[in-house]
């Protein structure tokens, strides 16, 4: 089950890419061709439906020129370089700290 404001950000993004499809003057199938999906998957997207896999909502959104994290592809570039050295100073697993059961109350 999708959670609600995860549906709520594909609805959004679903119309921006409806009204970029329709400023190309771009057919649901024209699009469709581009990305190599069916006609029907592209209204899914723009429906926001959450059954379409998340890479083809991205896919649609490049295609039709969406700058998504409000970037171009300079931007993403170096916001994905600044993340990977961030990832590197992490620690590479994550897990429940326990308890600590000592009494240190003197």
């Amino acid at each position: 089950m999708i959670r609600p404001e995860a549906q709520s950000t594909l609805e959004v993004l679903g119309h921006t890419i409806e009204v970029a499809r329709i400023e190309k003057q771009w057919t649901q199938q024209h699009l469709a061709a581009v990305l190599g999906v069916s006609r029907a998957t592209v209204a899914a997207i723009e429906k926001g439906s959450g059954s379409v896999a998340i890479g083809t909502f991205l896919s649609a959104a490049d295609a039709l020129g969406i700058s998504l994290l409000g970037t171009d592809d300079i931007g993403r570039d170096a916001i994905r370089s600044v993340l990977r050295r961030e990832l590197q100073l992490m620690p590479s697993r994550v897990s429940r700290r326990r308890k600590d059961r000592r009494d240190d109350d003197f």
